[in-house]
């Protein structure tokens, strides 16, 4: 599979192999990440990540009914109502604002079903029963609503929004009318993307039906383990919402990742990955769970449960590799992006990791990794070099006044990544 960049952040040009093991490699903003996140982007918006969209616009819905519902309870007294208003306020704003939310997304309720109560507010108001304030907080949360659900009821595309949505989640600002992407993954199958101004999908996309992918999952930031209700209760950010504030956003792949840990069996599925697990039970003394009853991440070592907050960076990061095993998030055929690997682990820990990097490669895992560490480097070459199942390519990103180049090292790791390494710590001894 072959995936080329043209225009995205500061990368001007990239041509890059992913198959096996590819590695990039380069100084600080030379858009190393942006290739992950562009893969990230494509793969989500292809396999159909349409669903996990809606389920973002459902929770929007569901605030603004539950808000609605709120103000009534709060600020409405219901006695002066005849049993009419009542009624329509009851068969509009039900106390389960969820299920009316999912009611509407089905199609079952339209915007239209709610001019009745628009109306009986405006009544309200004229009759002195609800204050101007009321009146007007109640027709901006309705407001919301018709919002949310006119970008949908508009949509027939949902193909190409679902890519939209995911590269803006990703990049937002920094997709330009000059972006473009193509992917190859065979000789046959090809997908180009071109941009326009407001970062929407200009062309019509073809072959699409040919594409199959498995799972793809970024890992960023062990953090996600610490940090993971609030990442669990943030939405991502939608275009739709650009210039419109509803909640707090994170970009899809960090919510994509912290969804994957928290729903999760512990079950293998792929008896071949046990050795891996293993490996990093070694390497942290125990085994890293997480607990439903406790509703946290936990070390368990010794027969004693550590929790997330008490436990070292470098342990979630092998961890988390350890519970997407476990929960078979990672098979044959999916992709794994590792963006700078190396944070927070020693050497002998990076070494280790480039190890079980190396390994998830030749189970047939396509491994991306992302890094500016020459330990990390050096051992994911020395790991793979002899692995003729392994198929590897090393990339070097070098920046100009233009933008971001990528040329590729993988006949000349050492002598021309590693050693390009170490040119930063000339004349420092």
């Amino acid at each position: 599979m072959k995936l080329s960049i043209q225009n995205i952040g500061v990368v001007k040009e990239a041509d890059i192999s992913i198959d096996g093991l590819t590695v990039i490699c380069g100084e600080n903003d030379t858009g190393k990440s942006t290739i992950g996140k562009t893969l990230f982007a494509l793969i989500k918006g292809i396999i159909g990540y349409e669903e996990d969209f809606q389920s973002e616009i459902s929770y929007e819905l569901a605030t603004r009914f539950r808000q609605i519902h709120r103000v009534i309870e709060q600020e409405i007294d219901l006695s002066q109502l005849d049993d009419e208003q009542i009624g329509i306020i009851h068969r509009h704003i039900p106390i389960s604002s969820l299920f009316l939310a999912k009611q509407v997304r089905s199609g079952k309720l339209q915007y239209n079903d709610f001019l009745p109560f628009i109306e009986l507010l405006k009544q309200l108001y004229d009759d002195k029963i609800i204050i101007l304030e009321t009146y007007e907080r109640l027709l901006h949360y309705i407001k919301d609503i018709e919002f949310f659900l006119n970008q949908e009821i508009n949509s027939n595309k949902k193909q190409k929004i679902a890519l939209e949505r995911a590269f803006f989640s990703e990049f937002q600002t920094l997709i330009t009318d000059e972006s473009k992407v193509h992917l190859m993954d065979n000789d046959i199958n090809g997908l180009m993307i071109e941009f326009n101004k407001k970062s929407k999908i200009k062309n019509e996309l073809s072959n699409l039906e040919n594409f199959y992918f498995g799972e793809i999952t970024y890992i960023e930031t062990p953090a996600v383990v610490q940090f993971f209700k609030l990442i669990m209760s943030a939405g991502v950010k939608l275009p739709e919402q650009n210039g419109r504030r509803f909640r707090e956003t994170v970009p899809l792949h960090t919510k994509d990742l912290t969804r994957k840990l928290f729903n999760s069996d512990s079950i293998f599925s792929n008896e071949a990955f046990s050795n891996i697990h293993e490996m990093i039970y070694e390497a942290i003394q125990g085994d890293f769970v997480y607990d439903n009853g406790n509703n946290d991440f936990y070390l368990n070592r010794n027969g004693k449960n550590i929790p997330s907050m008490d436990i070292a960076s470098g342990i979630k990061s092998l961890g988390i590799i350890d519970i997407l095993i476990k929960n078979s998030i990672l098979n044959p055929n999916d992709i794994l992006i590792l963006d700078e690997p190396e944070i927070n682990l020693h050497p002998e820990w990076q070494n280790k990791y480039a190890e079980i990097i190396c390994m998830l490669a030749e189970y047939g895992i396509k491994v991306l990794v992302v890094t500016h560490s020459p330990y990390m480097v050096s051992a994911l070459h020395h790991f793979s070099k002899n692995k003729d199942t392994i198929k590897r390519s090393f990339y070097l990103a070098e920046k100009d006044e233009s933008g971001s180049y990528f040329s590729d090292e993988t006949d000349n790791v050492m002598g021309g990544i590693v050693k390009r390494f170490a040119y930063a710590l000339e004349g420092m001894y």
